[in-house]
């Protein structure tokens, strides 16, 4: 790249020469004349403080450099004056320049997409690339519509430096309208811890940060657990969502968890073998493979994993 520099820069100035012959003489000459200028005041405004900071009186020190002083001003107005027209100039020479750089670009596309036609298996190839291009497209939208469908709380939730509020209603359009926020921190009984930040649901959840309140890890599970509920997808995703919380925490998401399986898919990863009474079908995998399946009570009767499991956890 840095060797094809100087070509590059030449090949420009040819463009900029052929489109405006006039306008790039006075910007050269408008350069020039700055530049030049610009040594002047440097020059003589050196010769003006060695007279000004020398000995002898103010008016005769002031007196020998006013001749200085008269050619750093000249020379001040006239680089002004230079570096406006050189501006002009610019302006007048760029949209010419662009213009004839997109028509060279166009053309030189065309004349590849030419040449390329008469190639022997262009056209098969240009048609894979359609559909290619057709399926990405098909594949992005089908996913988006699946990723707006599902609401997720994954073991490592995230803990936002944001408002309260903000890390319930994150991802959803904006509204004025706390009512529902509210339902939803009382669906994941956190009202209470709410209420008693500095500003409620306005309380930046930041510790670090001027004014912020920090929670503990079962307290920014549950608003990870109402994040979740308040996006009411039709199909919720939780996994291991009460593994830091107490039992009373644990107790509101599961009663949650059953007032609205009705209403949406509801998938719970867990190792807490009491909370999948709720489910409607249980699927027990071990190293990745599903080898058992159906209610609870089905189960525990089976003699299989599960049962064997359960049997572990109540021999305490």
């Amino acid at each position: 790249m840095c060797r094809r520099l100087p070509s590059v820069l030449v090949h420009t100035a040819r463009m900029a020469w052929a489109v405006d012959r006039p306008g790039v003489v006075l910007l050269l000459a408008c350069q020039l004349l700055t530049g030049t200028a610009a040594a002047v005041v440097l020059a003589f405004t050196a010769q003006a403080m060695s007279h000004i900071l020398g000995t002898g009186l103010v008016s005769e020190r002031l007196h020998a450099a006013l001749p200085a002083l008269i050619v750093v001003t000249a020379a001040a107005a006239i680089g002004r004056v230079s570096g406006a027209l050189s501006t002009y100039a610019d302006g007048r020479i760029t949209p010419l320049l662009m213009t004839e750089a997109d028509i060279a670009l166009v053309t030189a596309v065309c004349r590849v997409e030419s040449s390329a036609y008469g190639e022997d298996g262009f056209a098969d190839r240009q048609e894979a690339a359609e559909i290619g291009v057709t399926r990405t497209r098909l594949m992005v939208q089908d996913a988006q519509r699946f990723m707006s469908a599902l609401a997720l709380v994954p073991q490592n939730f995230a803990c936002w430096p944001l408002r309260a509020r903000e890390n319930i209603t994150l991802g959803q359009p904006r509204t004025h309208d706390d009512g529902p926020v509210w339902d939803v921190v009382d669906a994941v009984g956190m009202r209470e811890a709410i209420e008693k930040l500095p500003q409620g649901l306005d309380t930046l959840l930041a510790k670090e940060l001027w004014g912020g309140a920090e929670l503990s890890g079962g307290q920014w599970q549950r608003l990870a657990c109402g994040r979740v509920l308040y996006r009411k997808t039709p199909l919720l995703i939780l996994d291991e969502p009460t593994s830091q919380m107490d039992a009373r925490g644990e107790h509101a998401i599961f009663l949650e968890i059953k007032r609205i399986a009705a209403e949406r898919m509801t998938i719970v990863v867990t190792h807490q073998l009491e909370n999948t009474r709720l489910a409607d079908r249980i699927l027990v995998m071990d190293r990745g493979r599903v080898i058992e399946q159906g209610t609870y009570e089905d189960l525990a009767n089976a003699g299989g994993l599960f049962a064997e499991l359960v049997s572990l956890s109540q021999d305490r």
